[in-house]
C-alpha cells in the first residue's frame, strides 16, 4: 500500500498543492488550518523541535517553521518534498527526511510536538493506529500531538451534494477513510494519550459563501470548530499529550 501511494504521489507532486489548495474552497480550508495550528502551538517552551508526518508539499511548513525553532518534514515521496522545497524557499530551521510514517526514521522521545495533515485517511483503522503509535514513540512525554481525520458525519450529510461537486470540479473519489472522532479519541486515551481537544477544520458548507467577500468565509469557517457545527465539519483535528 505504502508503494502504491508513493507511486501515485509520485505522479502528481507536480500539480498536487495546485489541485488540493489552489481552489477557493482549498485555500479557505487551508487558511483556517493554519490558524488552528498557530493556536495550538502558541506558548510551547522554547525550544521547540516539531516533526510533521507526510509533509507531502509543504501545507503546513510554512506556519511550523514559523511557530518552532528546528521542523523536521517526513514524507515518503522526494518528489513531493522537492516541490515543497521550491514553494517555500529556503528555510533555516526546516529540514526535509524521506521516511516511512509506519517506521519514522528517529529515536523514541526526540520531538516536543509531532503533527500530520491530510493523511491518515488513506489510511484504514488499523493502519492508523500503527502511524499513530509510531508519533507517539517519537513524541517526547508531555510533547503534543495534532493529527486530522476525515470526519464522517460530514460525509454523510452532505454525501450526494459532495459528490455533485467533486464531479463538477473532476476530482478523483477520495477512496478514504471516514472516521468516528469519539472512537478515536477513546482508543487515544487507552494509548496514553491525554486528550486536549478536537477542532473542526472547513466544511464544504463553506462552498455557499464564494459569491461574499473572503474574510466572510473565513469568519463562517471558524463556526465549524466547536459546537455542535463541528460535526458538519470536513475534518477534526485530534489534539493530544503524551503522557509524561
Amino acid at each position: 500500500m505504502q508503494k502504491e501511494h508513493s507511486r501515485f504521489y509520485q505522479k502528481e507532486a507536480d500539480r498536487y498543492h495546485e489541485l488540493r489548495y489552489g481552489s477557493w474552497y482549498g485555500s479557505i480550508a487551508a487558511e483556517a488550518h493554519h490558524d488552528i495550528l498557530r493556536e495550538i502551538l502558541a506558548g510551547r517552551e522554547r525550544p521547540l523541535i516539531i516533526l510533521d508526518v507526510a509533509c507531502g508539499t509543504g501545507h503546513n511548513i510554512g506556519v511550523l517553521s514559523e511557530a518552532g525553532d528546528l521542523v523536521v518534514a517526513c514524507d515518503l515521496t522526494p518528489e513531493m518534498m522537492e516541490m515543497a522545497r521550491k514553494r517555500l524557499g529556503p528555510r533555516r530551521n526546516v529540514h526535509y527526511i524521506r521516511g516511512d510514517a509506519f517506521q519514522i526514521p528517529f529515536p523514541d522521545n526526540t520531538f516536543d510536538a509531532v503533527t500530520s495533515s491530510r493523511f491518515l485517511h488513506l489510511l484504514d483503522d488499523s493502519r492508523q493506529k500503527k502511524v499513530l503509535l509510531e508519533i507517539l514513540r517519537v513524541l517526547k512525554p508531555g510533547g503534543t500531538m495534532a493529527v486530522d481525520f476525515f470526519n464522517i458525519h460530514h460525509w454523510r450529510i452532505l454525501a450526494l451534494p459532495i459528490f455533485v461537486y467533486r464531479a463538477l470540479l473532476k476530482k478523483r473519489p477520495t477512496g478514504s477513510t471516514m472516521s468516528n472522532i469519539n472512537e478515536i479519541t477513546g482508543w487515544m486515551r487507552r494509548n496514553k494519550i491525554n486528550m486536549a481537544g478536537t477542532i473542526g477544520v472547513g466544511s464544504y458548507f463553506l462552498v455557499l459563501s464564494w459569491i461574499f467577500p473572503r474574510r466572510f468565509s473565513l469568519a463562517l469557517a471558524g463556526l465549524f470548530r466547536k459546537g455542535p457545527l463541528k460535526m458538519l465539519a470536513e475534518q477534526i483535528i485530534v489534539i493530544g499529550e503524551k503522557q509524561v
